[in-house]
């Protein structure tokens, strides 16, 4: 069954619609003028509409749906958690995710309202197509409903263009000011082995901690490598490593996994090599094999920005692997999963970061 169709039947068929509702059949329609038959964002204006007890006589459909839409879906839609806005804040990320690309992805997309674009297989057309805010029509793209059209119009354009000019480092939340700085006290105060990465960095983050201040806690507990040296520099005692060796040599708990550790080390070799495309290859294929090890899947997220060749903070997890193994991949555990997190994000800014292994032996 047609989706749409699956959506108009449930509404016109729930009770609850048969009590604020006179012709639903009616309703449905203007739903879908706005929406243009997106199935996804009907779903939800219909059980806004259940949900919220939204009462439409016959005769009302087209002012009572406008007004319900304009109000419940379009206004303020940017500092709302409905479903509604999330909804629209994915297609708003599928534009903002491809970086680089965004200014001329909003550049395209502003021609629109001025003039028509004839579909092609360009790149950037396909991005735009892809996001859902733009759909084919005759051979050209046109906005998809109206609802995008009144979310994504000239303004939301022009205020994403002066963010990409004027890029706003993360502020400092007076509110919780007190807070952070007891907060990151109490952190300083901590021996790095016992950090949960990833809680403590979006905690951080969420509290409103600008980008300084964690770089400076990330220094101080994990050490910046310095860019002269290198992995592997024999001038370095112990053993590092950012994928082009291999430290844990069993990341394998219980039975060996030789189809994981034959594709671990041919990524480390890849990398060593500078085929940063080709590591990453055998490190997704190590982590289909085994997916809990957390040296090859920080090997994995520094392949991949190498291979996309984008800026990097580059931090050191200083870890006691000949020492207590088990301790050492609990802490990178935490290490990869923030990293992993913080990339797939886009990092900070655009920057991702790139962590190097240490082994300290337990001997910092």
């Amino acid at each position: 069954m047609n989706i749409l169709l699956e959506v108009s039947d449930n509404f016109i068929n729930k009770n609850e619609v048969k009590q604020i509702v006179y012709n639903p059949i009616s309703v449905i329609s203007q739903v879908i003028f706005w929406t243009n038959k997106e199935p996804e964002m009907t779903e939800i204006i219909l059980s806004l509409i259940i949900k919220n007890d939204f009462q439409i006589l016959n005769g009302e459909e087209e002012d009572k749906v406008k007004y319900f839409v304009q109000n419940n879906i379009i206004k303020n839609w940017q500092n709302s958690e409905s479903a509604p806005a999330q909804h629209l804040k994915t297609i708003h990320d599928q534009i903002i995710k491809h970086q680089h690309k965004t200014k001329i992805l909003l550049k395209l997309y502003q021609v629109l309202f001025s003039e028509k674009i004839l579909t092609d297989d360009s790149l950037e057309v396909q991005a735009l197509l892809q996001s859902k805010l733009l759909v084919t029509e005759d051979g050209q793209l046109k906005v998809h409903n109206p609802i995008y059209k009144a979310v994504f119009n000239q303004e939301w354009v022009e205020k994403e263009l002066k963010y990409i000019n004027n890029p706003k480092p993360y502020s400092e939340n007076t509110k919780n000011k007190k807070y952070i700085e007891n907060f990151l006290k109490v952190l300083y105060s901590i021996p790095a082995k016992f950090y949960p990465f990833p809680i403590i960095i979006f905690l951080l983050l969420f509290l409103g901690v600008s980008f300084p201040k964690l770089k400076e806690w990330i220094v101080s507990t994990t050490q910046i490598v310095p860019d002269e040296i290198q992995p592997g520099d024999e001038s370095i005692q112990k053993p590092i490593s950012a994928g082009e060796r291999i430290l844990i040599t069993t990341e394998e708990v219980g039975q060996e996994n030789l189809q994981f550790r034959e594709a671990k080390k041919s990524g480390v070799e890849a990398m060593a090599s500078g085929n940063y495309q080709l590591a990453v290859n055998y490190f997704e294929e190590a982590l289909q094999h085994y997916r809990n090890a957390p040296e090859t899947l920080i090997y994995l997220n520094n392949a991949r920005s190498e291979a996309k060749n984008q800026p990097t903070y580059t931090i050191a997890a200083a870890v006691p692997i000949t020492q207590d193994l088990a301790a050492a991949q609990a802490m990178l555990r935490g290490v990869a999963q923030a990293q992993h997190q913080l990339n797939e994000a886009g990092g900070i800014n655009g920057v991702l970061l790139k962590v190097v292994i240490s082994d300290d032996g337990d001997n910092p």
